[in-house]
């Protein structure tokens, strides 16, 4: 049997879904796949659109394993940041409206939807000959004329790119008539009155002029779609993430208005429409009041992995680079390569209680072992202390990064971990032993940082500072509940928050961030 020598380039695949060359090969169909696979209306996982979770869950690689699947009879990307991104960005209309203080929620909503639309109307039908035909079918029908306004106005472009740019020109024109003068020409900030009216003529042409055209279509498409449950078409949306508005408030309100747009379309059985979102953008939407979350959840599908699930995707990879080659076992698997002890605790336990139980930090700390070991036969407990120490840093940077949006001094507060005497705390105890060394810590290391833990520090509310930290600490998933002995709960779409009864419970602080000095990090 041959030897298998490890190499620096010896990995179980990339970080990025769209470059694993391991997707093909090494896909676990986790129930979360198979919910998505639901083609049939009359089941309530039909009805799960939206793929929340956390960075490096496999969001993206159970959209791209979706779009490849044999079974799906047509499919299409929606690229928000190539299309509405750029145009919300960089319309002077729009930046003049929201400098006002504008809310446009509405128009951004009326944007998605015939983004949307238009993707659903070419995968059904194609584009060749559509309006015509509309057109043709709404001949003796009552009220079309709001209808046949809308794609007189937009035929020329209706499948197009530039299309957004044309609704907005109208948009702008409309509004600018109404009010008698051009938004560019304001160049002070609105009384209340003068904003009120504002907001009032946008409101009033977006709902009139677009989202009433839109909604007929949407009844026509579903009148007159034969629902086929042989058919399986997708249409995914799966890079909302990737372009950031100067005002994080406008990216939320954006993000808002997609999730509107999107239940619109939930009648048109013959597509699915599926949205890929992180769980930081997502808290950070419901954050700003705008939704109630409770309507959302028989829509939402939580990418969260089980411990087996994610040793057996680790077991899958590893063979799948090793197999007929390492001396000890043919097919060998995570136990078989980590067959070592660190301080009496099973090396590949080790590794799995430091990933988050997300694919792709386990995917990173094997391969980084992997690459500590090349030119060698066998991975070695120094081996995995060394990969270990750069894994934490890199989680560390990911999380900062990940979080960003909603706790821009979280480097800090993860550093502040440091302070603990112990990995297992209460409230009780960090509010009556670390006050102090937590409030300097923070004080002294957060600048030109808008943070409310630090601001509830400098007014004297101690308790109040602790509570928001820790509150802080357990939604990004370095702090759990401790149970028992062998349960610890750490965050999850079901719990987010922390309730008022868990100030009183015991800590514990995630495996991969206790770093403290007075206390072993590998005990």
């Amino acid at each position: 049997m041959a030897t298998y020598i490890f190499r620096d380039n010896s990995i179980i695949g990339n970080l990025d879904a769209e470059t694993d060359t391991f997707l093909d090969d090494c896909f676990i169909e986790t129930p979360a796949y198979k919910t998505l696979m639901v083609f049939s209306s009359d089941q309530s996982e039909f009805f799960k659109r939206i793929i929340v979770g956390r960075t490096g869950s496999g969001k993206t690689a159970l959209l791209k394993k979706i779009m490849s699947d044999g079974r799906i009879t047509k499919q299409d990307v929606i690229e928000a940041e190539k299309t509405i991104f750029e145009h919300i960005k960089n319309d002077r209309f729009i930046s003049d409206l929201l400098a006002q203080g504008i809310d446009l929620k509405i128009f951004f909503k009326a944007l998605w939807v015939h983004v949307i639309l238009v993707k659903i109307i070419d995968v059904i039908h194609g584009d060749t000959g559509f309006i015509e035909s509309f057109v043709e079918k709404l001949k003796g029908r009552k009220n079309i004329d709001k209808i046949k306004s809308y794609l007189d106005r937009y035929s020329h472009k209706f499948f197009d790119d530039e299309i957004l740019t044309e609704i907005t020109k109208e948009f702008q024109a409309g509004v600018e008539s109404s009010l008698k003068t051009s938004i560019a020409e304001i160049k002070t900030v609105l009384d209340a009155g003068e904003k009120q009216r504002l907001q009032s003529e946008t409101n009033n042409y977006v709902n009139k002029e677009l989202l009433q055209s839109q909604k007929s279509i949407i009844n026509f498409l579903v009148e007159n779609s034969i629902s086929d449950q042989q058919k399986k078409i997708v249409i995914s949306i799966d890079d909302l993430d990737k372009s950031w508005f100067q005002n994080d408030n406008v990216h939320y309100d954006f993000i808002n208005a997609l999730l509107e747009a999107f239940k619109e379309l939930l009648s048109i059985n013959t597509v699915k429409v599926l949205i890929s979102i992180r769980t930081d953008i997502l808290e950070g939407v419901y954050q700003n009041k705008l939704k109630q979350d409770e309507k959302d959840l028989s829509l939402i599908l939580p990418v969260e992995w089980t411990r087996e699930e994610v040793r057996n995707l680790l077991d899958k990879r590893i063979t799948h680079l090793i197999k007929d080659q390492y001396a000890q076992k043919r097919n060998p698997i995570l136990s078989d390569i980590f067959s070592f002890n660190i301080d009496g605790i099973p090396a590949d336990e080790f590794l799995l209680e430091r990933i988050m139980l997300r694919p792709r930090d386990g995917i990173d700390f094997v391969n980084l072992c992997f690459k500590n070991a090349q030119g060698q036969t066998e991975i070695k407990k120094e081996h995995l202390i060394e990969a270990e120490e750069y894994f934490y840093t890199s989680r560390k940077n990911a999380l900062v990064k990940e979080w960003s949006g909603l706790h821009s001094a979280l480097k800090c507060y993860l550093d502040c971990l440091s302070q603990l005497s112990s990995n297992v705390f209460t409230f009780q105890n960090l509010l009556e032993n670390h006050y102090k060394e937590i409030e300097s810590f923070i004080i002294g290391n957060v600048q030109n940082e808008q943070s409310e833990v630090v601001n509830l520090l400098l007014d004297n509310k101690h308790e109040a500072a602790l509570k928001k930290l820790l509150l802080i600490w357990f939604r990004v998933g370095v702090v759990g509940i401790k149970k028992n002995e062998d349960i610890t709960i750490y965050s999850s779409f079901g719990k987010r928050e922390l309730d008022i009864t868990d100030y009183e419970k015991e800590f514990k602080v995630y495996p991969l961030f206790w770093r403290s000095k007075k206390i072993n990090p590998y005990q």
